[in-house]
Parts: structure tokens; sequence; C-alpha cells
């Protein structure tokens, strides 16, 4: 059995490390890769997209927004 310790889980709201506008994003999916690695997709309005857990924060950077 492969336990995963993932940091977000599904329906957390979540922001971009590197988005200038800080969006918040809805966390819909969450997929393992083959190197157990994470990747997350999150859901911004209609945009969905994949990002790796670095790229993710619970905090919204308000200096970037």
């Amino acid at each position: 059995m492969i336990i995963v310790q993932n940091k977000f889980d599904w329906a957390d709201i979540v922001y971009l490390s590197t988005d200038e506008f800080q969006f918040p994003r809805l966390v819909t999916g969450i997929r393992i890769t083959p190197d157990g690695g994470i990747i997350y997709n999150l859901r911004c309005g209609v945009i969905v997209s994949e990002h790796y857990e670095f790229e993710i924060t619970e905090e919204k950077n308000f200096v970037k927004a």
C-alpha cells in the first residue's frame, strides 16, 4: 500500500505564487505521477490548469495583488 502525503485537499481554495492577480483557485483533482510526485488540478472560473505543490500557497500575496 502506498500512502501519499498531499499538502492540499480536494475543494481547498488556494493561490498560485506566480499569479500577479492572485485569483483564488479551487482544488478539483489530485494526480499522483509515476515517480511519486503530486500534481493538482486547479479551477479558476472556467479555466482548469495543473500545478505542482511548490507553485501553490494557501495565503494570498497582497503585495502582488
